[in-house]
C-alpha cells in the first residue's frame, strides 16, 4: 500500500511446513490429528492468519473438532476485537475520530493516506521538594 505505514505481518506467520508441524502436534480431543491439507485446516489457518499465537488461541477453544474450533475462536475473536477497538476509539478527540475514519475509508478504497499535521503538544516540571513547589512550563 504506497504512501502508507504498514507492519508485514505475513513475515511472522507459520509456512506450510511449520502449518503441518503445528497440525501433527496438536491432536484434537479424539486424538485424530488434523489434516494440514483439508478444508477445514485451511479454514483455521485463514482465520487466525496463520499467526502463532493466534492458532494457539484457536486450539484452546472448547470445542472437539476443527470447524467447532475455528467458529468459537472467530465469534470470541470478533468480540474481543470490537471491544478493544470501542476502547481505543474512546480515547480519541473528535479530530482523530475523523482522521481515523478518512484513514479507513481511504485504505478500503486504495487511496493514498492523508497529509500528516504535526503539533507539538509537551509540559516541563521543575520540582523543588524543599520547598514544596512544582512550576510548569506548558505549550
Amino acid at each position: 500500500m504506497k504512501g502508507w505505514f504498514t507492519h508485514d505481518i505475513a513475515s511472522h506467520k507459520f509456512d506450510e511446513d511449520e502449518f503441518a508441524t503445528w497440525c501433527r502436534h496438536f491432536q484434537l480431543k479424539n486424538t485424530k490429528f488434523v489434516d494440514p491439507k483439508s478444508d477445514e485446516a485451511v479454514d483455521a489457518l485463514y482465520w487466525t492468519g496463520g499467526i502463532p499465537c493466534e492458532l494457539s488461541l484457536l486450539w484452546e477453544q472448547e470445542a472437539a473438532s476443527i470447524v467447532d474450533k475455528t467458529g468459537e475462536y472467530r465469534s470470541k475473536r470478533v468480540g474481543e476485537m470490537a471491544d478493544s477497538h470501542g476502547k481505543f476509539c474512546h480515547k480519541l478527540l473528535p479530530k482523530e475520530m475523523l482522521n481515523l475514519e478518512e484513514c479507513i475509508a481511504r485504505m478500503a478504497l486504495g487511496l493514498t493516506r492523508p497529509q500528516l499535521e504535526w503539533t507539538a503538544n509537551f509540559s516541563i516540571s521543575f520540582a523543588n521538594p524543599k520547598k514544596g513547589i512544582l512550576t510548569s512550563l506548558m505549550n
